[in-house]
């Protein structure tokens, strides 16, 4: 392990990676400062979407290398919320913790939010309109910013809110997400990574 001096802590250090899901994974190294502020501009967005320190999130995101996993969980923690890491096993224990511990929140990414909504009326032998979920949060993809999807969603969930959020891996894990007005991102990284707008050269 790598340290900054004698008369210093080792250095926090991480490694992360894409999902691979189209290839070999591409893998991304955090220092101890990246890690400090990926964790701040991630509670920054998910602040955005309408996480509060009361609220209890069903964290379904279960691949933790990727950047939406472990930095996610984190700064969701230091944001103080109750972060449950239901991801990465059955669908049935997921939904289960849902109504066990009354959460309020789901987070997963938006194809997994999809596959729930199909899927688990047939393991609950209920609507998920019945579940305590009255926020849903998608990231990891695009989708729920198209009308269809995110009317698709809440009228399947009947929740309060359906919001997305994202970031770029060899970036900053998450730098956008939508507010109550669910019409569009805010970019949430203003002061950590700087953002360079480029006029494409206009075709007469």
């Amino acid at each position: 392990m790598r340290t900054r001096g004698h008369d210093h802590a080792p250095e926090r250090e991480r490694t992360i990676s894409s999902s691979g899901t189209t290839g070999k994974p591409t893998y991304f190294g955090l220092t101890e400062a990246d890690r400090e502020h990926w964790n701040e501009v991630i509670q920054h967005c998910f602040y955005a979407t309408g996480i509060r320190p009361d609220d209890t999130v069903i964290f379904g995101v279960g691949q933790t290398m990727v950047p939406g996993g472990t930095p996610y969980f984190e700064a969701l923690t230091e944001l103080g919320a109750n972060v449950v890491p239901a991801g990465g096993g059955s669908t049935d224990r997921l939904l289960s913790a849902t109504t066990d511990l009354a959460a309020d929140v789901l987070f997963s990414t938006t194809s997994h939010l999809q596959y729930l909504t199909e899927n688990a009326p047939e393991t609950l032998d209920h609507r998920v309109d019945e579940l305590p979920v009255t926020k849903l949060i998608g990231g990891g993809g695009p989708g729920i910013a198209n009308p269809e999807i995110r009317t698709r969603l809440y009228d399947a969930w009947d929740t309060d809110s359906v919001r997305e959020l994202m970031g770029l891996g060899d970036v900053i894990g998450c730098m956008w997400a939508e507010c109550e007005a669910e019409d569009g991102m805010h970019y949430c990284a203003q002061g950590h990574a700087h953002v360079e707008l480029i006029e494409p050269t206009r075709r007469r």
